[in-house]
C-alpha cells in the first residue's frame, strides 16, 4: 500500500467518524429520500411525536398504520403500535396548499395511493414522494388530513379521483388489517389519531 493510499484511507475514516458523508449522487436515484433541510423546514415539524414523526393510530385501537416492509410498494397495515421505525410518520405541509405528503421514517418513502383511479378497495402503500427526477410533489403522495394533530382523516389528494379516504375494510381492524383506499364517509374506520 502507497502512503498516499493510507493517507486517503485516513482521512476518510476521520470524515466518517465525525459525520461527514458525503452523499452518493445514485444514492437516491428515484427521489424519495427526506432532504433534512426540508424537513427542518417545516413548520409543522415537531408537531407530531419526537423530531416531528409519530405514531398514527386507528382510533379507538391500540393498532398503529405502517408498511408490511420497507420497499416501494409495500402495502399499507394496522399492527400492535410498538418503537418501530415503520410505525413513525411525518407530515410535510406542501407550500401554498391544505395538503401534505405523509412520510414513512424507516425508508424515505411516502403513504401513496396506489389506484389509478381510485376507487374503493383500491390500495394504499409505501410509495415515491415526488415525481420521478424531480422534487416536484406526486399526487398519488398528496393527502389532505382533517386536522394536523389528534382525530384526523386522510383524503387522496390524487388529481383525477378527489374523495377517497385511508380505510380499514369493512370496519374490521385486526393486527395484520391491510389498509385501502374507500370513499369518504367518516365512519370510525377513517378515522385515525395523529399522535
Amino acid at each position: 500500500m502507497t502512503k498516499m493510499s493510507i493517507l486517503m484511507m485516513g482521512c476518510a475514516g476521520i470524515a466518517a467518524a465525525s459525520g461527514i458523508v458525503a452523499a452518493s449522487p445514485a444514492a437516491d436515484v428515484d427521489q424519495t429520500e427526506i432532504d433534512t433541510a426540508e424537513v427542518a423546514a417545516s413548520p409543522e415539524a415537531g408537531a407530531n411525536g419526537v423530531n416531528g414523526f409519530g405514531h398514527i393510530v386507528l382510533s379507538n385501537t391500540n393498532l398503529c398504520v405502517q408498511p408490511s416492509g420497507n420497499f416501494d410498494g409495500a402495502p399499507l397495515e394496522l399492527h400492535g403500535c410498538s418503537s418501530s421505525l415503520l410505525q413513525n410518520w411525518l407530515l410535510s405541509s406542501l407550500p401554498g396548499t391544505a395538503d401534505f405528503r405523509i412520510f414513512n421514517q424507516a425508508g424515505n418513502l411516502c403513504i401513496y395511493n396506489n389506484s389509478e383511479p381510485t376507487q374503493n378497495g383500491g390500495s394504499v402503500v409505501l410509495g415515491g414522494c415526488t415525481i420521478f427526477g424531480t422534487t416536484r410533489p406526486v399526487s398519488n403522495a398528496q393527502w389532505h388530513p382533517s386536522s394536523q394533530a389528534g382525530f384526523a382523516t386522510f383524503e387522496s389528494k390524487i388529481l383525477r379521483s378527489p374523495g377517497f379516504c385511508i380505510d380499514v375494510p369493512g370496519g374490521n381492524a385486526f393486527d395484520g388489517a391491510r389498509l385501502q383506499m374507500f370513499r369518504c364517509n367518516g365512519t370510525p374506520a377513517q378515522v385515525f389519531i395523529i399522535q
